[in-house]
């Protein structure tokens, strides 16, 4: 534990939004040494990345590495030659492939990639300029799937072409077809299309991460020349930055809760105070980015991202609002948890942890006051307490700009998140009434179904090798590529269970990626996770016993079961000795079980109903 927040603390201090190269590379030359003498905290997400491209890419590599680090992956980067991508993708032998990646960056500057292109002007040599870009872009394209066909599990991320201070030939090429601002859009545009089916591209919108930065400022002429480097040095810890809300996304690293204050949080004004109709909301400057404001965190809400409120009031001074204000955009009933009441915040924010059954380090907290903000950094660390500014204008802008709540993609479970926690809320309910633990389980009418991972459940199953950390036997995470990579190995197997209840639907909850040996006589529980919603309900016996007979079916005679312990899985350690799994041994950081396939099984609740045919 002293080894891993000596670490945190080298990464604590970096402020993303302000963040210097020299701090960056202060940071970077501090986390080396101190890795030289320890080794990482073991509960990171560990990723390969390729970085090529087509300009000098140290300092950038120098970024990625740190600020991967404070996202909370140990990463390992391949740093590509200066323009050497082309021969470094097509060249199935270069080191690039023998890296392995599981993420690769191709990082493109225009000037470089269109070479003689940026010259010519759309007035005399408009076609000869279409051309060229046109073939440029279609060898881009060609190299990008060489990419994805020779490294089958890895995600590519790549760069839209950034705009021209000024076209060569000015203000007539605007009025021109073919003039160059006009063919750089029309090229970015085709990008996006051509890879928008494919889930293991992304664009990063370059124009618009060099307009946010200011265009001006990410520009250093001189570099160019000196050292084949086209940005600023200050510029990458903001490309970065970009860069890794893609990696956090594709790794399923997305914060899950949004924890609000009341008070001159989300309304201006005191609410006991002033009364529901006297707060700042709407017909006035403030009160209307207060409304845009909710605007934005309903759709934090609709994309998945749970709502709580951690407020200090009189719950029927803050209900009143809730209920009789016109133009709150956020209901009582929207909120997964709410404390409203005047304990300490710290004392709340763990009991709605609690509640939702969710690490901390999934919670995002906002307060407009430094007190409380400080308080529970404090105390919570592993909660991100982001500083709102000083002016309430600027509320909605801010939220807005939050990318921690970024995912690759959006499931069916994501649009009814809220509705979920509140079954688990009903049934919790049900729980307190019931006279026994078994009389609960039966009251509940659990039904299951499981089945293999398909197409269109797969999304939602890699959202769940992302984010599940408590009932998570090895927390293995797994990019999509990586999954799709083991339902074409042909020795995988990669099972969902989906439970519903007296209350309702509660969507996929479960799976596990089982490995069959060459002889398919041995099948190895790679990962085994199941939602935190349905702990406590034996769903993990139900869904084991199935996992037996499939294997049994297949042919196997062992059934070995994994467990990697961590700080949040402790509570699983005895799902395989409770379910007649025998201990053997240890082996690359995990405790090995094994049940005899022929001799032993593992017995199903009463408690839960097949919905359907188990297909294996």
């Amino acid at each position: 534990m002293q080894t891993e927040r000596e670490y945190r603390e080298l990464l604590s201090d970096l402020n993303t939004e302000k963040l210097t190269f020299v701090e960056c590379f202060t940071a970077y030359k501090k986390i080396r040494s101190f890795l030289k003498q320890h080794p990482a905290p073991d509960n990171l997400c560990e990723v390969k990345i390729a970085l090529i491209g087509s300009f000098t890419l140290d300092p950038l590599a120098v970024c990625l590495d740190v600020l991967a680090r404070q996202a909370g992956f140990n990463p390992s980067i391949f740093q590509g030659g200066f323009n050497l991508y082309p021969r470094e993708i097509l060249d199935p032998s270069s080191p690039l492939y023998g890296f392995a990646p599981d993420a690769a960056i191709l990082s493109l500057d225009t000037e470089t990639f269109f070479g003689d292109a940026c010259f010519l002007t759309g007035i005399d040599d408009g076609n000869a300029r279409r051309n060229k870009i046109g073939a440029a872009m279609g060898d881009l394209t060609n190299l990008a799937d060489s990419f994805l066909k020779r490294s089958p599990r890895s995600i590519l991320i790549l760069n839209s072409l950034s705009l021209p201070l000024r076209p060569p030939a000015g203000i007539p090429e605007e009025k021109s077809r073919d003039g160059f601002v006009n063919l750089i859009r029309e090229a970015n545009r085709n990008l996006r299309e051509r890879f928008a089916d494919q889930p293991r591209v992304f664009i990063l919108d370059l124009e618009g991460c060099l307009a946010a930065y200011g265009k001006k400022r990410a520009s250093d002429p001189r570099l160019r020349y000196l050292a084949r480097i086209p940005f600023a040095h200050d510029f990458f810890p903001h490309l970065a930055s970009e860069y890794i809300v893609y990696l956090r996304a594709a790794f399923g690293m997305a914060r899950k809760v949004l924890v609000l204050d009341l008070d001159n949080t989300i309304w201006g004004g005191i609410a006991g105070e002033a009364g529901w109709d006297k707060i700042e909301l709407g017909d006035s400057p403030a009160g209307e980015a207060y409304v845009d404001l909710q605007k934005h965190i309903l759709s934090l809400s609709r994309r998945g991202v749970l709502l709580a409120v951690n407020s200090k009031n009189n719950y029927a001074d803050a209900a009143e609002v809730f209920r009789k204000h016109p133009r709150m955009v956020l209901k009582e009933e929207m909120f997964a948890a709410l404390r409203i009441n005047w304990g300490d915040k710290v004392e709340n924010m763990e009991e709605i942890a609690r509640e939702l059954n969710l690490g901390l380090d999934s919670f995002v907290f906002l307060d407009d006051s430094p007190v409380e903000r400080g308080f529970v950094a404090s105390a919570l660390p592993e909660v991100l307490v982001p500083r709102l500014p000083d002016d309430p204008l600027l509320f909605p802008e801010f939220i807005g700009s939050l990318t921690v709540f970024e995912k690759a993609s959006l499931t069916e479970e994501d649009a009814k998140k809220t509705i979920l926690y509140r079954q688990r809320q009903e049934a919790e309910k049900l729980r307190t009434e019931s006279g026994s633990l078994e009389d609960y389980l039966k009251k509940l009418e659990m039904k299951a179904l499981i089945r293999e991972t398909g197409s269109f459940t797969l999304p939602r199953v890699h959202q769940l090798f992302g984010k599940t950390n408590q009932f998570n036997l090895t927390t293995k995470r797994y990019t999509l590529p990586q999954i799709e990579g083991f339902l074409r190995s042909g020795r995988h197997k990669l099972w969902n269970l989906e439970l519903s209840d007296r209350f309702g639907d509660n969507g996929i909850v479960a799976t596990a990626l089982v490995e069959l040996s060459p002889d398919k006589k041995v099948a190895t529980i790679d990962s085994f996770l199941m939602s935190c919603r349905v702990i406590g309900r034996f769903v993990e016996d139900y869904f084991l016993a199935h996992i037996c007979a499939a294997c049994r079916a297949a042919g196997a005679t062992k059934l070995i079961g994994l467990y990697a312990p961590t700080e949040k899985n402790a509570p699983v350690k005895d799902v395989y000795p409770r379910l007649n799994f025998n201990p053997a041994g240890q082996a690359e950081g995990c405790f090995r079980y094994e049940l005899d396939l022929e001799k032993g099984s593992v017995p199903a609740p009463e408690w839960i109903a097949p919905a359907g045919e188990v297909k294996s």
